[in-house]
C-alpha cells in the first residue's frame, strides 16, 4: 500500500500503474542524487565576478528532452514530486510548450516569414523572451519576492491560458525543470538542409526557406536558452518511425475515449493527419536522436513499447572537451595606447603549447591580421571587421566548409555586403549630418595615425577595409543616436568600437563566433568545443553574450560594456593585455581541471 500521499497523487493524475514507481527508483535514483549534489555544489562550479556572487545559490535548471509520447512530462512531474516529498525542495516545472506564441502571433509570423510557421511546434514558434523572463524571476526569487506565475498553454484553443489561470510558485526555488521535444537540439549544417526529409518539406518548403528559418532560430536564439541549462536529460526513442506510432496510439486512445464524452471530442486526428502533424517535427527529431545523446548528461533509452532498457552518462563529455578562445584585440589583447601585447606573451605561449586555439575576433582588417597574427605567433582562424568575415587556413579542417570560398590560402566565409555598398549609403545622408563624421575612406594616412596612434605602416593596413566603413564621430551623443537610427532604417548595422563607429551589414562578432563554433563541432565529432570570449567594448557585447564563458577586460578610457548575462562572467582587475593574461591564467586551470562534470558542454559552452 502506498504511504506517500504526494506520490499517490502523482500516480493518480498521470493515470499510471504503481509499478511506475518501482521502475523510477531503478532508473532515476542516480539522476536524483546528481540533481541534489549539483544543487548544493553549484556555487563551487560557478565562475562569476564579485558583483554577481549572490547568484551562486541559484536553482539548478534541469532540461528534459524527449520526443512526442516519450514520457518527458511524466518524468518532469515525477522528479518534482519526489524532490518535494523526500527532500522538501521547492521545484518549478515548465514545458517549452507553455511558451508557444498565440494563434494570432503565429499567423503574423507565417505571413512575414513562411506559412508553415502557422503550426506551433518548431523553433521559432515559442516566445523566448517570456521564457527568459520567467527563468530570470525563478533564478532570483527570494522569500520576500512576489510569487512567480508559470505560463501554461491551452492546446484545445491553440492559445496561452490567461495569466490569471497560471499556477504560481512562492519563495526560493531549489530546482527548475524545463522539458521540451527539441530542448538542446543543435542546428544542422547548411549541407544537411539542402534535401527535404519528407513530403511536407518537398511540397510546402520547396526552397528550404522554412527549414533554414527554423535552423537559424536554433543557432541564434534557442542556443541562449539551452546555455542556461545546468543538466540535460534525454529520453531517447528507438527511431522517428516509433515516434509516429506512439503519436498514432495516443490518437486511437483518444478516439475510444471520445465515445464516452459529452459533448463528443472533436479534435481526434486520423492516421493521415497524424502523419502530417509529425512531419513538422521529423527533421529535428531524427537529427536529435543521432546527435544529442553525446551532448547530454543523462540518456535513458526506450524500446518501441516505451520500456526503459538502458541508461548512461556519456563519458566523452568529460574526456574530450576543449576551449576555443575568441578575443578582441584593441584594448583587450593589445594595449589601448601603444598596442603592446608583451604582458600576454607567456599566456599565449602556454595556450599554444596546450593546443588551445586563440582566435582574434576584431574590428581590424584582413591586411592587419596577416601581419599581427605573425607577431602573436597565431596560425589558426581569425574573424575580421566586427564579424564580417571568417578566415580559416586551408587544410585547418579535413575539408572545405560549406559556403566558403578559397582565397589566398584561406577558406573565407563572408557574412555581409562589401564596403562599397555602405559607402554608397553614406553618400545619401544630408550635408548637415555628413559634417558630423569623417569616414576612414576620406582620411589620409596621417589622419588615421592621429586618430588611432598607429604607425604609418599599420595605418596603411587599417585603411584596407573590405566590408564596412569606420567613422570618426565629431558630433554629440544625441546627434549620434539620430544618425544611427536613420542608418538602421536603411538596413545598416552600427557598431561602436573603442574609437570608431562602424557602419556595416547585419553582422557582429557573436554571429561570426557561432558560425565558426559550428565548424569546430562538425569537423571534430569526437570532441566537444566550448567558447571563451574576451573583450572590452560595446562591439564585443554580442560575442560576450554568446560565449559560454565571458570576460570583460577593463579599459582605461571607457566604461565596461553592459551585459544581460549573470553567470559565466568574470571582470578583470587590470586593463588591456595585463587583464587578458590575468583572466586566462586564472580561468583556464580551473576549467581544465574541474571539467564541470555535471554541466552540458556544447549547450552551456556555445554561447553562455
Amino acid at each position: 500500500m502506498m504511504t506517500n500521499p504526494l506520490l499517490a497523487a502523482f500516480i493518480k493524475r498521470n493515470m499510471l500503474d504503481t509499478s511506475y514507481l518501482a521502475n523510477a527508483t531503478k532508473w532515476y535514483t542516480t539522476l536524483i542524487s546528481a540533481i541534489r549534489a549539483h544543487q548544493y555544489s553549484a556555487k563551487d562550479h560557478a565562475i562569476t565576478n564579485i558583483e554577481t556572487s549572490h547568484h551562486n545559490q541559484a536553482p539548478v535548471l534541469v532540461g528534459i528532452n524527449g520526443c512526442q509520447g516519450s514520457g518527458k512530462s511524466t518524468l518532469a512531474d515525477y522528479l518534482a514530486t519526489y524532490l518535494t516529498s523526500e527532500y522538501k525542495m521547492n521545484v518549478a516545472v515548465l514545458s517549452l510548450d507553455d511558451f508557444y506564441y498565440s494563434h494570432q502571433q503565429r499567423k503574423k509570423l507565417s505571413v512575414h516569414e513562411h506559412h508553415l510557421l502557422q503550426t506551433r511546434g518548431v523553433p521559432g514558434t515559442h516566445n523566448l523572451s517570456l521564457a527568459h523572463d520567467i527563468l530570470d524571476k525563478l533564478q532570483s526569487a527570494t522569500n520576500l519576492s512576489s510569487p512567480v506565475a508559470l505560463p501554461r498553454f491551452d492546446k484545445t484553443t491553440d492559445n496561452p491560458y490567461p495569466e490569471s489561470a497560471w499556477p504560481v510558485i512562492h519563495g526560493i526555488v531549489d530546482v527548475i525543470i524545463l522539458e521540451g521535444w527539441c530542448l538542446g537540439v543543435q542546428p544542422q549544417t547548411d549541407e544537411a538542409l539542402l534535401e527535404p526529409v519528407n513530403n511536407l518539406e518537398a511540397t510546402k518548403d520547396k526552397h528550404g526557406i522554412w527549414r533554414r528559418y527554423v535552423n537559424d532560430q536554433i543557432k541564434y536564439h534557442y542556443a541562449d536558452l539551452y546555455k542556461r541549462l545546468d543538466m540535460l536529460v534525454m529520453l531517447k526513442a528507438p527511431s522517428f518511425d516509433t515516434v509516429f506510432q506512439w503519436r498514432l496510439e495516443q490518437e486511437l486512445k483518444l478516439k475510444q475515449q471520445a465515445l464516452t464524452l459529452s459533448p463528443p471530442l472533436q479534435s481526434v486526428m486520423s492516421e493521415s493527419e497524424v502523419k502530417l502533424f509529425t512531419a513538422y517535427f521529423q527533421r529535428l527529431t531524427a537529427h536529435g536522436l543521432i546527435t544529442l545523446p553525446n551532448l547530454c548528461n543523462w540518456v535513458f533509452e526506450l524500446d518501441a513499447k516505451r520500456n526503459m532498457v538502458h541508461s548512461y552518462t556519456p563519458q566523452s563529455i568529460e574526456l574530450n572537451r576543449y576551449p576555443a578562445i575568441f578575443t578582441d584585440l584593441d584594448g583587450t589583447l593589445l594595449d589601448h595606447d601603444d598596442y603592446s601585447f608583451t604582458p600576454a606573451l607567456s599566456t599565449l605561449a602556454e595556450l599554444k603549447n596546450a593546443a588551445i586555439p586563440v582566435i582574434p575576433n576584431t574590428s581590424k582588417t584582413y591586411a592587419e591580421l596577416l601581419e599581427l597574427r605573425h607577431k602573436l605567433n597565431l596560425n589558426g582562424p581569425f574573424i575580421v571587421e566586427n564579424g564580417a568575415a571568417i578566415y580559416i587556413p586551408v587544410n585547418y579542417f579535413s575539408h572545405q566548409p560549406i559556403g566558403t570560398i578559397q582565397q589566398d590560402g584561406y577558406w573565407v566565409k563572408s557574412l555581409v555586403q562589401s564596403r562599397a555598398h555602405w559607402l554608397s549609403l553614406l553618400q545619401t545622408v544630408s550635408q548637415q549630418q555628413s559634417e558630423l563624421f569623417t569616414g576612414m575612406s576620406m582620411m589620409t594616412f596621417n589622419d588615421i595615425i592621429n586618430a588611432t596612434g598607429l604607425d604609418e605602416a599599420s595605418a596603411v593596413l587599417a585603411s584596407q577595409r573590405q566590408y564596412g566603413e569606420p567613422l570618426l564621430w565629431k558630433g554629440n551623443a544625441a546627434q549620434k543616436q539620430v544618425f544611427i537610427q536613420q542608418l538602421k532604417k536603411q538596413g545598416a548595422t552600427i557598431l561602436e568600437g573603442g574609437r570608431f563607429l562602424h557602419v556595416c551589414g547585419d553582422c557582429n562578432k557573436g554571429k561570426a563566433m557561432d558560425w565558426l563554433m559550428q565548424q569546430f563541432k562538425f569537423f571534430n565529432l569526437q570532441q566537444t568545443p566550448y567558447s571563451i570570449a574576451l573583450g572590452d567594448g560595446n562591439n564585443d557585447i554580442a560575442m560576450l553574450e554568446a560565449a559560454q564563458y565571458a570576460a570583460i577586460i577593463l579599459s582605461p578610457v571607457h566604461t565596461p560594456p553592459k551585459l544581460k548575462r549573470k553567470q559565466g562572467l568574470i571582470i578583470s582587475k587590470h586593463t588591456g593585455p595585463t587583464g587578458w593574461a590575468e583572466v586566462l591564467s586564472t580561468l583556464l586551470p580551473k576549467l581544465l581541471s574541474e571539467r564541470l562534470p555535471t554541466r552540458v558542454p556544447a549547450l552551456k559552452l556555445t554561447g553562455a
